[in-house]
């Protein structure tokens, strides 16, 4: 029996707000991140043809429409009515909630009230779930000034209380982006002096990594506190600003062996640690307490996006993988992200059913695993 998972309700883990003054007017660079290229290569990219593709069906345009055209047709629509715009694409999707890391962007001017309304008005209230950045927290409050004793108490508590006023589901931390993902053990001592140093010269590396490595152990407390996941970015990014060379989850090591945290607060490798997904995969399966989700794989691997997800269940527990799109800017992501995921994983189960690895049975019970269940039992508070 042919596998087919169209109409399975799905959740979306982890994804981003978008709106429109937040997006590129450069549709074709929804395809590609890090250093500008010329315009050519976005398109060249199987990602930018696979959406075009798809967006000149969903649009109604005749098969020789052009990509101008498209896009023309996509502007048009969006702007027009971004409500039926994007509840077309939901009706698609099956989504039946948005998980938003809401510290986005990376860097710079986080949304602001207008921008947060325009996608609260996308998307209804019942479908919204969030996610808080521990960095951006961080950031605001170091501005202050205050002696280190005092920030860290301030720190815990406005944590505390955003998680609250946000219902957030789940704290996330961007290290990756902050020296990288070997991230230290710091005792509270060096991070009090790595702090005072960070306030006289936020520039100095070492002591804004030694800082920010203490702050992920504060967020993991928080988690703990709470009784809420942690997710933390692994793997690729945008180049311009993540630290290549620490991209593996392996350097995470000290922190899932911590015991403070080990077995005490889940956490949960984003992006299935990619290109390191069968290392994700075996770490996912060594410690109980560890889980990943195929956001960003899906979809800019592209056409890898089976095989990658065949790779993780060579060895992580398959309760213990979800959904999530990493989608943001472009409504498109989250619209193309779980169609093409649902498509993908329907190709790969339907190889472990063709070779007898699991029954026909058995994969509808994994596709809904990983599509809705396993973020339900993640995630707590959704």
């Amino acid at each position: 029996m042919k596998i087919d998972l169209t109409n399975l309700p799905i959740i979306d883990a982890h994804c981003h707000r978008f709106c429109p003054q937040r997006e590129n007017p450069c549709f074709p660079k929804i395809a590609g991140s890090g250093f500008e290229q010329p315009l050519e290569n976005y398109k060249n990219t199987l990602l930018y043809g696979m959406l075009i593709d798809r967006l000149r069906v969903f649009l109604g345009l005749p098969e020789g429409a052009t990509d101008d055209e498209v896009i023309a047709a996509r502007n048009e629509f969006y702007h027009r009515d971004p409500k039926g715009y994007f509840g077309k694409m939901t009706e698609e999707t099956k989504t039946e909630i948005y998980c938003a890391e809401i510290g986005s962007p990376l860097t710079g001017k986080p949304y602001q009230p207008d921008e947060i309304a325009f996608y609260n008005s996308v998307i209804p209230a019942e479908k919204r779930r969030n996610i808080v950045r521990v960095e951006r927290l961080f950031d605001s409050l170091v501005e202050e000034a205050l002696p280190f004793g005092e920030f860290i108490a301030e720190f815990h508590k406005r944590i505390d209380e955003q998680i609250k006023e946000e219902n957030a589901i789940a704290l996330k931390t961007v290290i990756a982006y902050y020296g990288g993902l070997e991230v230290e053990i710091v005792d509270d001592n060096s991070a009090k002096t790595a702090y005072e140093n960070y306030l006289k010269d936020p520039t100095n590396k070492v002591v804004s990594k030694r800082i920010h490595d203490y702050m992920v152990a504060m967020g993991l407390d928080a988690c703990k506190r709470n009784d809420i996941p942690m997710q933390i970015h692994t793997g690729m990014g945008e180049c311009t600003m993540i630290n290549m060379l620490t991209l593996s989850p392996a350097y995470l090591y000290p922190l899932f062996t911590d015991p403070r945290y080990l077995n005490k607060v889940k956490i949960v490798l984003l992006h299935s640690g990619y290109p390191y997904v069968e290392l994700t995969g075996y770490l996912v399966n060594q410690f109980p307490h560890l889980y990943t989700d195929i956001s960003s794989v899906v979809p800019f691997a592209s056409i890898g996006a089976a095989e990658k997800f065949l790779n993780l269940v060579e060895r992580a527990p398959v309760n213990k993988i979800q959904f999530g799109s990493d989608s943001g800017g472009f409504p498109e992501l989250a619209w193309f992200g779980p169609i093409y995921f649902k498509e993908e994983l329907a190709k790969a189960l339907q190889k472990l059913v063709d070779e007898k690895v699991v029954s026909y049975n058995r994969a509808m019970e994994i596709a809904k695993m990983v599509l809705y269940d396993n973020a339900k039992n993640i995630y707590t508070r959704l």
